[in-house]
């Protein structure tokens, strides 16, 4: 796997000087990241990079497979403690439990990337249900707000 830098070196991406990924490599040595939605995506990517960093991670999403796989991947690469657990950010109980879980495992958390998110709220207003906008916004809007709470 390229290093991140050279992941973004083609003529649509540009890594700025001041936030190459390599100027952080070590510098979150020591430190625990939680991390929702990691699955894929962001949530993925910043995973790698907390790990680049030198951070322990904790990843977690609803794909328990996805993150077995990931970790891993990270485990290889970057050579830091990982661990994860099944969570669905609109739901209470799994973000106490996640919350719980990472600090049962790491002892602390110093670092959040509340990145789980998605919905089915595609289309106008007239096409959509009351019930898949409130899914939606269970998921986007409380799920964050739950993470930061009991984080």
């Amino acid at each position: 796997m390229p290093a991140p830098a050279e992941a973004f070196n083609s003529p649509h991406h540009k890594v700025y000087d001041g936030i190459a990924p390599e100027k952080y490599i070590g510098t979150n040595k020591g430190r625990v990241a939680f991390i929702t939605g990691a699955s894929k995506g962001l949530g993925l990517e910043s995973a790698k990079a907390f790990a680049a960093s030198g951070a322990s991670v904790f990843i977690s999403a609803r794909s328990v497979d996805a993150l077995a796989k990931l970790k891993a991947e990270i485990e290889a690469e970057y050579k830091v403690p990982v661990a994860y657990t099944a969570i669905d950010v609109s739901k209470e109980e799994s973000v106490k439990a996640a919350v719980a879980k990472a600090v049962e495992t790491f002892g602390k958390i110093d670092i959040v990337v509340s990145n789980a998110g998605g919905g089915e709220a595609n289309g106008t207003i007239g096409e959509l249900s009351v019930e898949s906008w409130w899914e939606t916004i269970d998921l986007n809007l409380k799920g964050t707000f739950m993470v930061a709470t009991y984080v």
